[in-house]
C-alpha cells in the first residue's frame, strides 16, 4: 500500500535548494540497484499559477484551511522503503505529514506524461471531512461527486481520489482523503479549472455537504521514478 509524506522547508532554508537536494538524493537511491525500491513519486512545489481564481470557500487562505505555511513537497512511495528513505531529511525539514493510502482513478486520458520531470502541474488537497458522517457516507458522497468533479475541471487530464488508510505521523491533520488534479499544462489549469461560474458554484456547494476544509494545496511539478502501478 503506497505511502505519501508531506514536507515543510525549514526557515532558515532555501526551498529550491531542499528542492535540488531532495531531487539529488532520490536519483541517488535509485541508482543503487540493490537498495532501489519499485517507485517514488516526488512532488515539488510550483507558484499557483497566475489567473488561477478560487471560491472564497476553496481559497488557499480560507478560514476553513489549517493555518499553517503550504507544503514544499510531497514524497509518494511504496510501503516497504522504509530503509532507503533519504536520510537527513530532518536537516531541511521541520514538518512531515505522512499517511498510508490507497488510490482510485477517476480519469486519466493519459495527456500527462510521467517522467522526470513529467508533463504539466499537479494539485493535492488534503480533505477533512466532516466529523458527524460516517465513513459510508463519507464514501459515497466522494464517490458521488466524482463526475461532477470530471465535468467542472474541464481541463484536468487526471483525476485520483486517495482515500487515508492510517494516519502515520502523530501531529499530521487528521485528513480522510486527498484529491489530485493533474493538468497536463499550466495553462489548462489557471484556465480550465472550472468550465464555468456555476460549474465553480456547484463544485463548491457540493463539497460543502462533506468536506470541511484540509491543509493548504500543494501545486506542484512530479519527477517518476521506477514502476508506479499500485
Amino acid at each position: 500500500m503506497p505511502i505519501i509524506s508531506f514536507l515543510r522547508v525549514r526557515k532558515d532554508r532555501d526551498a529550491s535548494e531542499f528542492h535540488d537536494w531532495l531531487l539529488a538524493r532520490i536519483k541517488a537511491i535509485f541508482e543503487n540497484e540493490a537498495a532501489r525500491p519499485r517507485y517514488c513519486v516526488l512532488s515539488l512545489d510550483e507558484p499557483v499559477p497566475s489567473g488561477l481564481s478560487l471560491p472564497p470557500a476553496m481559497r488557499l487562505d480560507a478560514s476553513n484551511s489549517v493555518p499553517w505555511p503550504p507544503y514544499d513537497a510531497a514524497i509518494l512511495h511504496t510501503d516497504n522503503w522504509s530503509a532507503a528513505f533519504p536520510t537527513g531529511l530532518d536537516e531541511w525539514a521541520d514538518l512531515e505529514h505522512t499517511y498510508r493510502v490507497t488510490r482510485k482513478i477517476i480519469k486519466d486520458d493519459g495527456n500527462v506524461v510521467d517522467g522526470m520531470p513529467s508533463t504539466g502541474i499537479k494539485y493535492l488537497r488534503g480533505l477533512i471531512f466532516h466529523k458527524d458522517l460516517p465513513e459510508s457516507a463519507i464514501r459515497r458522497s466522494w464517490a458521488r461527486h466524482a463526475p461532477l468533479a470530471v465535468d467542472v475541471h474541464e481541463g484536468a487530464s487526471r483525476y485520483v481520489q486517495w482515500w487515508v488508510e492510517e494516519h502515520l505521523s502523530a501531529n499530521a491533520p487528521k485528513i480522510g482523503g486527498i484529491a489530485e488534479l493533474h493538468f497536463a499544462t499550466a495553462s489548462a489549469l489557471a484556465e480550465r479549472f472550472f468550465d464555468s461560474p456555476r460549474g465553480m458554484k456547484e463544485i463548491a456547494h457540493d463539497l460543502g455537504h462533506f468536506v470541511a476544509g484540509g491543509p493548504p494545496r500543494l501545486f506542484a511539478r512530479d519527477y517518476v521514478f521506477g514502476s508506479y502501478t499500485d
